[in-house]
């Protein structure tokens, strides 16, 4: 809040004719901070009232006395009051002195209402100066954090769609991005994005060519996939791993002036938003940083629909966007915080939950619930990035030749597709011993079935330990060694797996 005493003292000397930079030499040197200094110059300036010169009456001039100029004392140090004399006679009310009480309580009045108006207002005025300084970027830097939750109920119903043994609960992608697009005809870029599962890698946007590069790729699959797939998606991945790592390839040209911003679209959302103050409901000073204010902001959801109808132009949808956004959307937290010399963003928090059912993503009963957090970071506002492309590179065309042929020589992938084709007869077998169970009502004698015995020696010839089946009247369980070592079991009950053995005794697979 603004001091009184140096607000005295900066109005006295402006008064007298210093200059802005004199007084503020003199309360520097006092001890005077020039964040205080500023922003008390500008709240008299925001409170000073036209001055409106008066004619005087004319009077005789007196001699002109020798005077000394008399010392400004800074607003630090206060001049003791003087005492109060008290007459015994009763004197004649003091109206001069009753007038001047009067214009003093007026004057303070009136410096605090403009105060608070003012530190109200501010951060509003502030955010204002923000969007107006959108538009002229040109380049930044940007360090972001990007996670996705689910919550338990929402990811057992994905695991269920996808008929996935497992999911990941929370993921992480991380970036580090540095773009300028001073040049629409030459946007430039670089990218170093990564994530929680051991996966990064680079991009490079120059000359109209998008480049990119795998850094790393350790991530598990088996949780992504059926038992039946995932040797052979494994095979893949590790030949994938062996071409790509390391390797620009060129992915593909573009043409940076239809991703470079249009001035008069950023211009023109930014108004919007300045047009509509009230999607701010309300403004809470966090701590922020030396050199920058920081503001959490609560955010009000109608008047979000109301934005959105009127930059889209489909205000006939009003109401429908309205039950939308307050139904499956719910915003937890914003923060801001805003450069104090510069106006630009430095950080942007955004904590928001959605309803992925009713937004249509997912058939499920009950709400699903996704959670994002976005943590970023700005910096080297408008400054050249400089951006190279690769010295050498491949085409995707090549990359996937390379793949292909790698793919075909790779005895992790013939081992894997003839493990496919023995999944394959060990559950046309269990469908056949079921079948037969339902025709006989017992699983005695299937074995003698060309059903079993035509699957059985297909199975067989692919290598390996023989085939095993074990069976009772109302149970069986037939196991084999696939050539990757692993075992595949089926039972009466259904069960399909390689992390289970066929029990002799039980007749069924145990884990």
């Amino acid at each position: 809040m603004v001091n009184q005493d140096l607000l005295t003292y900066i109005k006295k000397k402006v008064e007298k004719g210093s200059s802005k930079e004199e007084i503020k030499k003199i309360l520097m040197d006092a001890g005077w901070k020039e964040e205080d200094l500023e922003e008390t110059f500008s709240f008299l300036e925001a409170i000073q009232p036209p001055q409106i010169e008066m004619p005087e009456p004319p009077q005789e001039t007196p001699e002109p006395l020798e005077m000394l100029e008399p010392r400004e004392i800074p607003p630090a140090i206060s001049p003791a009051p003087e005492p109060i004399k008290i007459s015994e006679a009763k004197p004649p009310l003091p109206w001069k002195k009753i007038l001047i009480g009067v214009a003093c309580v007026l004057f303070v009045g009136g410096a605090v209402f403009g105060g608070y108006y003012y530190y109200s207002k501010r951060p509003l005025m502030i955010i204002g100066k923000v969007l107006d300084k959108i538009p002229e970027i040109k380049s930044f830097q940007a360090d972001s954090e990007l996670k996705i939750q689910f919550d338990n109920q929402t990811l057992e119903a994905f695991k269920q769609m996808q008929e996935l043994t497992a999911a990941n609960q929370e993921y992480v992608l991380q970036s580090k991005t540095k773009v300028d697009f001073t040049d629409s005809g030459n946007v430039k870029l670089t990218a170093e994005i990564s994530s929680n599962e051991a996966l990064s890698g680079e991009l490079k946007l120059v000359n109209n060519a998008l480049y990119g590069k795998l850094n790393k790729a350790d991530s598990i699959l088996d949780p992504y996939f059926k038992p039946g797939d995932i040797e052979e998606v494994q095979a893949m991945y590790e030949v994938f791993k062996s071409v790509l790592t390391d390797k620009w390839v060129k992915l593909f040209d573009i043409n940076s002036s239809q991703i470079a911003p249009n001035q008069a679209v950023v211009e023109g959302i930014c108004q919007s938003i300045k047009s509509h103050p009230k999607v701010i409901k309300k403004i809470t000073k966090t701590t922020g940083s030396d050199t920058a204010y920081g503001y959490r902001l609560e955010i009000d959801k109608n008047e979000v629909a109301v934005m959105m109808a009127d930059i889209t132009g489909q205000g006939q949808e009003l109401e429908s966007l309205k039950g939308l956004i307050n139904q499956n959307l719910n915003i937890s937290d914003v923060e801001i915080w805003v450069g104090k010399k510069t106006y630009l963003i430095e950080k942007l928090s955004i904590d928001f939950s959605l309803n992925i059912k009713g937004l249509g993503l997912i058939e499920t009963e009950g709400e699903q619930i996704m959670t994002v957090q976005y943590d970023g970071s700005f910096a080297d506002y408008n400054q050249a990035l400089a951006v190279q492309a690769p010295e050498t590179f491949s085409t995707p065309e090549a990359v996937m030749t390379e793949y292909n042929t790698a793919i075909l020589q790779s005895p992790l992938y013939q081992i894997a597709l003839k493990d496919r084709e023995i999944i394959s007869n060990m559950e046309a077998l269990k469908e056949s011993a079921l079948s037969f169970k339902t025709q006989k009502g017992t699983y005695v004698s299937f074995e003698k079935t060309s059903a079993f015995v035509a699957p059985w020696r297909t199975i067989n010839r692919q290598g390996g330990a023989p085939l095993v089946m074990y069976y009772l009247q109302d149970k069986f369980c037939i196991q084999k060694e696939l050539l990757s070592s692993k075992y595949y079991c089926v039972d009466y009950t259904g069960y399909s797996g390689n992390d289970a053995y066929c029990d002799k005794t039980s007749c069924d697979c145990k884990k």
